[in-house]
């Protein structure tokens, strides 16, 4: 067996979001952005994060992990989704 690589979640995440931004067209220096740029952006945030943890599950399972894979996958319905639905009613509250 190789060596497995540690994945940075920080460095990924970052990189996914800079991405998301250039393909967005969206100025990272904005100031002020409409409701709509912001949920657009914040929602393509969370899918790229979401793939991010997929990611890592299916490592994960790939060897042989599948307990330590659900642990992720309720940590993450449970305290991820969760702030996110919360996230959405303010900035609709905030911006609308």
């Amino acid at each position: 067996m190789g060596v497995s690589k540690m994945i940075n979640m920080k460095d990924l995440i970052k990189k996914q979001n800079d991405m998301i931004r250039k393909e967005s067209g969206m100025n990272i220096k904005e100031s002020t952005l409409s409701y709509e740029a912001l949920r657009k952006n914040f929602e393509k945030t969370y899918k790229a994060y979401w793939d991010a943890v997929n990611d890592l599950q299916l490592s994960l399972e790939k060897q042989g992990k599948k307990k330590e894979s659900m642990m992720i996958h309720r940590k993450y319905s449970k305290e991820v989704l969760g702030f996110h639905a919360w996230l959405r009613q303010i900035i609709r509250k905030w911006f609308k």
